[in-house]
């Protein structure tokens, strides 16, 4: 039966080609990693300064909010969509996609970590693992300008082999943890970075047919992706949560594992059932924030680690350390770490845009 859709529930590609859903589920994606990153963050200082902690290995039933929250799996679906698009007009979008990716990160990179090298010859030993931890979110870039660059051999790999592309890249997903776990293989590990996330990123070759899908086939696929995570989640091998978690033997993410292939499938799988719903919450209450992060959303993924540290760097002199342990009194300062590193990157942005804007 062919994949078809009633046009009132599908609807059709902008005139210049761009698809709506892509742009809103990449700019939700980079939200939410922000807001994950502001709100979650529990700063833990050990001896060579401050380590990345979270609430969730101390709180019962949030892991399940990861399933959620990590939505790194769909931003690779509609980058692969962009990609396969790009692709199709020739082969020298990879030198213009990491013209426009690669030098911000570097940028941000050089500054922040030459700081953080300066302060510690200065005597400030705490400073390159403060420096280290603002720019480790960089580690997302990394792994998509790995994939531009394969992503012409990925797309005829997709022309030749089809739908048989992302059912090798999970079963090698599954070989890649069998020797990460069984042998402590150190290559395996590199290699889920490109291998998982490749995975994702092939489904986004797909996605006219996606979209053209009926609701139902949405439906299947998020119940396997569910069963998936059921599955793996309750063997007593993988973790419950789809982010690294103090304490666990194993991250989910760091490398990802196959658990982020069921995830993949089961959010994909929801998209797929919802667009319709998406797509009218763009237009109707989420349009303005979805405006905002279409416009400055790469911007705000580089610098919103370096807001986030100003901010702590100031709540630390005005009322010392903010407290490591998720109570009650920790969630209800939760708003607060929203604000203050949000104040900082809108007044950026604002002046970005004003500098930017031609004159006359």
């Amino acid at each position: 039966m062919a994949l078809t859709a009633p046009p009132a529930t599908r609807p059709a590609d902008a005139p210049t080609g761009r698809d709506e859903l892509i742009d809103v589920v990449r700019a939700a994606a980079l939200g939410v990693v922000v807001v994950y990153h502001w709100c979650f963050t529990v700063v833990r200082w050990h001896e060579d300064g401050p380590h990345a902690s979270n609430p969730i290995g101390s709180t019962p039933g949030l892991w399940l909010a990861t399933w959620g929250l990590q939505v790194m799996p769909l931003f690779f679906v509609v980058g692969g969509a962009v990609h396969a698009r790009a692709t199709d007009r020739g082969v020298g979008f990879v030198i213009r996609r990491l013209r426009h990716l690669l030098p911000p990160a570097a940028a941000l990179a050089l500054v922040v970590g030459g700081a953080g090298w300066l302060a510690g010859q200065a005597g400030v030993t705490w400073a390159p693992q403060a420096a280290l931890l603002v720019c480790s979110p960089l580690w997302f870039l990394a792994v998509y300008a790995v994939l531009v660059v394969l992503t012409p051999l990925a797309r005829r790999a997709h022309g030749r082999w089809g739908e048989l592309v992302p059912v090798v890249l999970a079963v090698t997903a599954a070989g890649i943890d069998l020797a990460r776990f069984r042998f402590d293989s150190s290559l395996a590990s590199w290699a889920a970075w490109v291998v998982v996330f490749g995975f994702c990123h092939q489904l986004g070759f797909f996605w006219p047919r996606l979209r053209a899908a009926p609701a139902r086939f949405g439906t299947c696929l998020a119940t396997a992706g569910l069963g998936g995570l059921v599955v793996l989640t309750n063997m007593g091998l993988y973790p419950r949560s789809a982010v690294g978690v103090p304490g666990e033997r194993l991250s989910n993410m760091g490398p990802p594992t196959l658990v982020i292939v069921a995830l993949c499938c089961l959010q994909l799988g929801l998209l797929i059932r919802f667009a319709p719903m998406v797509l009218a919450a763009a237009d109707g209450w989420a349009a303005r924030p979805l405006g905002f992060l279409r416009r400055h959303g790469m911007p705000l993924y580089l610098i919103h680690g370096s807001a986030l540290a100003i901010a702590y760097a100031a709540v630390t002199v005005v009322a010392g350390r903010p407290p490591t342990e998720p109570d009650l009194g920790w969630w209800l300062t939760r708003p607060l770490w929203l604000i203050l590193p949000g104040a900082l990157c809108l007044a950026v942005l604002r002046r970005r845009a004003r500098t930017d804007r031609p004159e006359g």
